[in-house]
């Protein structure tokens, strides 16, 4: 599964899932970016989303809960300013083997 969702002026987000609660996200460099935010929703939970700050391009995210939606989005950050944000990429992970 891989899907590319892009939104004006925000990173396109790639997401790909070699296997079934393993995610590889990648998007392409934004100039003088000092680093992206990640936001991941997981569907139906009550802990809201999570943040991560990461430093590059990609990332993988693995151990998620099978039988999930997880929705993911990113945006630059340059200094002290950010955005614009992507639009959310949905993917329903598997069950667990």
């Amino acid at each position: 599964l891989s899907e590319n969702v892009q939104v004006d002026g925000a990173p396109l987000i790639e997401v790909t899932q070699p296997a079934a609660t393993v995610v590889y996200l990648q998007w392409p460099q934004e100039e003088n970016a000092t680093f992206y935010d990640l936001r991941v929703n997981k569907q139906g939970s009550s802990d809201g989303s999570q943040k991560f700050h990461v430093y590059g391009e990609t990332i993988i995210l693995s151990d998620l809960s099978p039988d999930s939606t997880y929705c993911f989005s990113i945006l630059a950050v340059k200094g002290t300013m950010s955005g614009p944000e992507s639009k959310p990429v949905c993917v329903q992970t598997g069950l667990a083997s």
